[in-house]
């Protein structure tokens, strides 16, 4: 199944979604980091398929210069990325 989430590499791209009427789900992932890789994509299973009320869901490319004010804005460390153990893997 391919990735249909879109991909956030500047904040101004991040700021129109913020006024999506159903409620925003966004995944800050580090390109090519592993376990950012296994999250995103459990992220993505999660949404795409076990969520069974109506959400918008975003990938925010953390690594790059655009993206790293919401990083410090929205408090994200990548020390809290965490998802059930069940849907790692």
């Amino acid at each position: 199944m391919a990735n249909s989430t879109p991909r956030v590499r500047y904040e101004s791209e991040f700021e129109p979604l913020l006024l999506l009427k159903t409620p925003l789900l966004a995944n800050f992932t580090f390109r090519g980091d592993p376990k950012s890789d296994k999250l995103t994509g459990a992220f993505n299973r999660i949404v795409s398929e076990e969520t069974e009320f109506r959400v918008s869901a975003v990938d925010v490319e953390a690594d790059e210069q655009g993206t790293r004010e919401l990083l410090v804005r929205y408090s994200v460390s990548i020390q809290l990325q965490s998802l059930k153990n069940r849907y790692m893997g």
